[in-house]
């Protein structure tokens, strides 16, 4: 296996309105099938270079709300 980059963005529920609200994003570089490297951006003014949304509607999770 060569290297390569593989990106997970971490959301998180706000409990008042269920919303999902970007936290981080984790960038993994893998080498020969091992994780080499990790960063995460956890400064929301980076996540723009990213295009994702800031956050993403919520669904009543378990008849909550």
């Amino acid at each position: 296996m060569g290297a390569g980059q593989f990106a997970v963005a971490c959301y998180r529920r706000d409990p008042d309105d269920g919303r999902f609200l970007l936290r981080t994003l984790n960038v993994l570089t893998l080498r020969d099938g091992q994780v080499a490297e990790m960063n995460a951006f956890l400064d929301p003014s980076t996540h723009r270079w990213f295009a994702l949304p800031q956050e993403v509607p919520g669904e009543n999770l378990a008849g909550e709300r």
